[in-house]
């Protein structure tokens, strides 16, 4: 459940979205910035918990029904009058 989720998965950009929103909140806390606490507190527990892009839920695979290569266009002439 929550735990599970916490403690497992952890990978780089959870890492990173986790320390730059303690980096934040340390900032907003330091420079008496208060307007910056819920960004930090936002990305902290983005890293924490693994929801939005820190869970990979950003990345959107390929399709596979892809039509790549080479694709026959034609173009039809316009005249002008």
């Amino acid at each position: 459940m929550i735990r599970d989720r916490v403690l497992t998965g952890w990978n780089f950009t959870r890492i990173a979205y986790t320390l730059v929103g303690l980096y934040i909140v340390f900032q907003a806390f330091t420079d008496k910035q208060w307007s910056f606490l819920p960004l930090g507190l936002y990305f902290a527990s983005m890293g924490v918990f693994a929801f939005g892009c820190a869970g990979g839920n950003c990345y959107v695979p390929k399709s596979q029904t892809s039509t790549e290569g080479d694709v026959a266009v034609s173009f039809e002439e316009v005249e002008k009058k």
